[in-house]
């Protein structure tokens, strides 16, 4: 959808910052859309300008159904962004008020649990999933990725908060 731009030219109204259809019908959760981009042969491990796969974006919302969907295409659960976050940790890093999302928390967890996601996997504040879990005081997930083998010792490197 174009919208009209001052001087009457035409602009798009968001910029897709690398990512292909795959990413953004990922990022909306739209699971049979993602299941037919797949089908048509689309890579799930592409990544977008950050560092991103589909799976991150569905992770961040989050998505569990589309995240699973992707997992079951072989997307690495593993591949961090340029700043080292895995889907796993983006699973805690919604770009928007995620309260009432426990649920689908714990449900994306289990899936990049099962497909052997790195519970211990740190990003560049030297913070886990762990971290960003209880932060957000998840505690559904909390239990699950500590039943994953999350380290409760491990102490961030730079985590602040103003």
């Amino acid at each position: 959808m174009a919208q009209e731009a001052e001087g009457g030219g035409r602009r798009r109204p968001w910029r897709p910052q690398g990512k292909t259809a795959l990413h953004l019908a990922a990022e909306r959760g739209h699971t049979a859309a993602v299941e037919a981009l797949l089908g048509a042969g689309a890579d799930p491990g592409v990544r977008e300008t950050i560092g991103c796969t589909a799976l991150h974006r569905a992770c961040e919302t989050p998505h569990p159904s589309t995240a699973a969907a992707l997992l079951a295409a072989g997307c690495p659960p593993d591949i961090p962004d340029l700043e080292g976050a895995t889907p796993l940790h983006y699973t805690f890093q919604s770009p928007e008020d995620a309260s009432g999302k426990e649920a689908d928390r714990e449900a994306t967890v289990a899936s990049l649990l099962a497909a052997k996601a790195d519970v211990r996997a740190v990003d560049q504040n030297g913070a886990t999933a762990l971290h960003y879990a209880a932060i957000v005081a998840c505690t559904g997930a909390v239990v699950k990725l500590l039943q994953g083998g999350a380290d409760v010792r491990l102490v961030s490197a730079s985590l602040s908060f103003s």
